[in-house]
């Protein structure tokens, strides 16, 4: 493909089935030559179907494995609350559903509906709901809860835990893996690693 591609020059044209051949004959070959064709600039993406969480998701007793997200190493411990998680989520984006599982340490959020906030929905990609994406950046985040605080529950700034979606994206710059850390850990990385 390659080759063909150098032998063209500018003013010449491809008939279409040449072009069919040349650009559709091999998904595989021709994601790679473009990576390559723009490297170092170009940052490839790969669904990531091997999520090690996909049984606990798919087994929570949610119908929507695409529309739950688990919550694990929840803090601070009084998050660890099905009303308080709730509310929480509740306050950052549409939330449908929230269980503790049987230890009180992992939880299962059934996002709502973003059309309810205005996210359009894409018919390119499957999107990940603006809940999923807002507790995938505030586990890098030390926050404060408010509700907590209007609990009158003291606590100290902390991360909510450790969410996990599935359907992520494992990112690839120059060739070598990013998935902890895209974009030099920029917060547009993160919300871009999880659509």
């Amino acid at each position: 493909m390659l080759k063909k591609l150098l032998e063209l020059k500018r003013s010449q044209h491809l008939l279409q089935r040449d072009l069919e051949e040349l650009f559709t004959r091999d998904y595989e070959r021709l994601k790679f030559a473009i990576v390559g064709a723009f490297q170092p600039s170009f940052v490839q993406g790969e669904i990531n179907t091997q999520n090690k969480n996909k049984s606990k998701i798919t087994n929570c007793g949610f119908n929507a494995p695409l529309k739950t997200c688990i919550l694990q190493s929840i803090k601070p411990p009084e998050m660890a609350d099905v009303d308080n998680l709730w509310n929480f989520c509740a306050s950052l984006a549409p939330t449908d559903d929230v269980i503790l599982n049987e230890t009180g340490k992992a939880a299962f959020i059934k996002c709502g509906d973003d059309a309810k906030v205005g996210v359009p929905p894409s018919d390119v990609v499957h999107q990940m709901p603006v809940l999923a994406q807002l507790l995938h950046q505030l586990m890098r985040q030390s926050v404060k809860f408010q509700v907590l605080t209007d609990q009158g529950i003291r606590h100290e700034p902390s991360k909510i835990g450790s969410p996990n979606f599935l359907n992520g994206m494992k990112w690839h710059v120059n060739g070598m893996r990013t998935m902890g850390a895209p974009y030099s850990r920029s917060n547009m990385g993160f919300m871009c690693e999880m659509r």
